[in-house]
């Protein structure tokens, strides 16, 4: 997941969803219906190389996956959750990187 949820917005739209419902993010058989449905929408069903992106298609993709993890929470409050953490604009720090690698934690970092 570390390598297709890069950007500041998606890493915090899929911790949203995972405080608010643990159950519906992972199994131990990997990523559940919804976060898959995420993934589908903003890269389709075939293979293909993240890092190979140029940036804007790899921003927009960022984006793709978010949409539908904020807009497909199941109820009022759950979306407003989500979103309020996506959209939440940090008066020292500025709003939530939508650049693809921008949650990405440097190698050597533990």
């Amino acid at each position: 997941m570390g390598t297709v949820f890069t950007s500041e917005r998606a890493v915090t739209a899929l911790l949203r969803r995972h405080v608010n419902r643990p159950r519906v993010v992972l199994s131990h058989d990997g990523a559940l219906p919804v976060i898959r449905g995420a993934f589908e929408a903003a890269c389709g069903t075939g293979r293909f190389l993240i890092d190979r992106l140029d940036p804007a298609g790899a921003e927009a993709r960022q984006e793709r996956l978010v949409d539908p993890l904020v807009g497909q929470a199941p109820e009022p409050w759950f979306r407003r959750s989500v979103a309020t953490a996506v959209d939440r604009v940090d008066p020292e720090h500025g709003a939530l990187s939508r650049a693809a690698g921008s949650s990405v934690r440097p190698s050597g970092l533990s």
